[in-house]
């Protein structure tokens, strides 16, 4: 297995967003390769990932070029390849919130669990994929089990409703609070004593979503609302934006705190024309992010122990079903060499760990 990876690391909003995927782009991608690979795409705020399970980067790289319109030669500033075992460990890293710009985040899970099942439903993914995705999902419930990481967590969404507070806002309008970002921004900004109204494109979305103290109204109407508040969040998967400057300014001329969550952009840049408005988008929590993440950097070696444990295992088996297959040939080598020949091989071709850890299975009494 191999991925191809874009994210924080290397790329900033304005690159990820070009290369974010849709659902129905990612449907679109997925059978595009589907003669060549089996595939699994990982697209969040954060990260764009592709995960194949045979041929090769250029491939991949070729077909990711020409889907997204961009050059193989800017591509390259803005990629990191993992091969072999390293994208297994990578994924596990991801999975467990190792590799994200909030260290130990929650979301992240579900997002890797949402990017397996999807691209499942899409086609079947292979045994491989399976495997390693199972193993990635297995290994982050036993990080978050077994370690400090995830507790007292800290997420984008927690962020935000900690500066809102802290700049007294008393009003917020959160677009998208039906989504898994804009759902966990409200409950934290709620959490504050803020009062919070949702749009939502679905009738009785307050019920859907068990919070029945969020008014919530129709996405065709926010802009009408757009003058009841002090701050505005959009966390949607819109392609396009949720809000433009030009319609803004016909509701009102009020500063206000805009937070943009989403990748693509919701909000339109232009919106900071209003005297005193400011505008936030995901990359500005990235500091607040490496503060919070200093806390937690002891509970990341611990965690580290496991990944790499774990990673191990899910290498081993993977290679155990690959030589399946020759079960019948290993068996009559062995069979053929003896017990005392088999044993000065592996001393030969073994280190003295590797060897005595060989000999420490068979020496011990049964």
């Amino acid at each position: 297995m191999f991925c191809v990876s874009i994210s924080h690391r290397l790329a900033d909003i304005s690159i990820r967003e070009r290369l974010a995927f849709t659902d129905i782009e990612k449907t679109n991608f997925t059978i595009s390769v589907s003669t060549y690979t089996n595939i699994i795409i990982l697209s969040t705020c954060n990260r764009t990932e592709l995960y194949s399970d045979r041929g090769d980067t250029k491939y991949i790289l070729d077909k990711l070029c020409d889907f997204k319109d961009i050059s193989l030669a800017e591509l390259k500033n803005y990629v990191n390849i993992y091969e072999g075992d390293k994208g297994i460990k990578h994924l596990y890293r991801v999975a467990c919130g190792i590799d994200s710009m909030l260290l130990g985040e929650d979301e992240i899970l579900g997002q890797v669990k949402d990017a397996y099942y999807f691209a499942n439903g899409i086609r079947d993914v292979g045994y491989e994929l399976h495997t390693i995705f199972r193993g990635a999902i297995t290994c982050a419930k036993k990080i978050k089990t077994d370690t400090r990481i995830s507790k007292t967590s800290v997420s984008v969404g927690t962020l935000v409703g900690n500066m809102l507070a802290e700049r007294g806002v008393k009003n917020v309008l959160v677009i998208g609070i039906r989504g898994k970002i804009g759902e966990i921004s409200a409950k934290n900004i709620a959490s504050h004593g803020i009062k919070v109204i949702g749009t939502s494109r679905m009738h009785s979305a307050d019920k859907a979503m068990g919070h029945s103290s969020f008014d919530t109204v129709p996405y065709s109407e926010r802009y009408a609302y757009i003058d009841k508040v002090d701050g505005v969040v959009s966390a949607t998967s819109s392609p396009h934006y949720t809000l433009t400057y030009s319609r803004i300014i016909k509701h009102t001329d009020k500063p206000k705190i805009y937070i943009d969550l989403a990748v693509p952009r919701d909000i339109d840049e232009d919106i900071v024309n209003i005297d005193g408005s400011e505008l936030y988008n995901i990359d500005h929590f990235k500091e607040l992010a490496e503060n919070n993440n200093k806390i937690k950097l002891r509970e990341a070696d611990r965690a580290e122990l496991i990944i790499e444990e774990m990673t191990d295992n899910v290498i081993k088996e993977l290679y155990f079903h690959s030589i399946l297959k020759d079960m019948g040939n290993i068996r009559s080598n062995m069979e053929a060499l003896g017990y005392e020949r088999i044993i000065y091989k592996a001393r030969d071709n073994m280190s003295f760990k590797e060897f005595k850890k060989f000999m420490d299975i068979f020496s011990k009494e049964k």
